[in-house]
């Protein structure tokens, strides 16, 4: 009974705190874009944030921070962040 009830805490705080993130990340593209982006989902878990570099055509380069999800991939200019 007690080892059930402290499970079910640990795992509703853990679904929280994965939501905690979504919604910062969230935040960071809303705060940024004057489009309505809505990140945050019941179902979706942050996995990773990484920065790639692109190159254009004529050399220029621009970096990218690129979030993973588990049903989505994002990117963004560093600059608008």
């Amino acid at each position: 009974a007690i080892v059930d009830v402290t499970t079910l805490c640990n795992e509703r705080m853990k679904e929280y705190q994965s939501r905690a993130v979504v919604r910062e990340i969230e935040y960071q593209f809303v705060s940024y874009s004057s489009c309505d982006t809505q990140l945050v989902t019941p179902s979706r878990v942050f996995i990773k944030k990484g920065t790639l570099w692109r190159v254009t055509r004529k050399g220029e380069e621009h970096e990218l921070v690129f979030f993973l999800f588990n049903d989505l991939l994002c990117y963004a200019s560093k600059q608008s962040m």
